[in-house]
């Protein structure tokens, strides 16, 4: 079992499309299955709910589960824990 906690600004806007994940990091561990927990930041969005810290395989991502603009400067911070298996 593996627990990550995450909390990083990004510097410029982006756009993030529907449950397509922007890769913020990859593991030495496998995520046994996939794992996803709610990604909280202060972008003001009335649907901040939607923002997932989401694992698959030995990648960590960012997902929304609409599209939008995320504006620069904004904190987002979470956690997921998930089952591993060794690369």
């Amino acid at each position: 079992m593996a627990t990550i906690y995450c909390r990083w600004v990004n510097k410029g806007s982006f756009f993030s499309k529907a449950w397509t994940g922007v890769t913020l990091a990859s593991m030495d561990v496998r995520a046994a299955s996939e794992g996803f927990n709610m990604f909280a930041d202060n972008s003001g969005a009335g649907q901040g709910q939607d923002r997932y810290l989401y694992v698959v395989e030995n990648k960590v991502s960012f997902r929304t589960s609409y599209d939008v603009n995320i504006p620069g400067n904004v904190w987002h911070v979470g956690s997921v824990s998930f089952p591993v298996t060794t690369v």
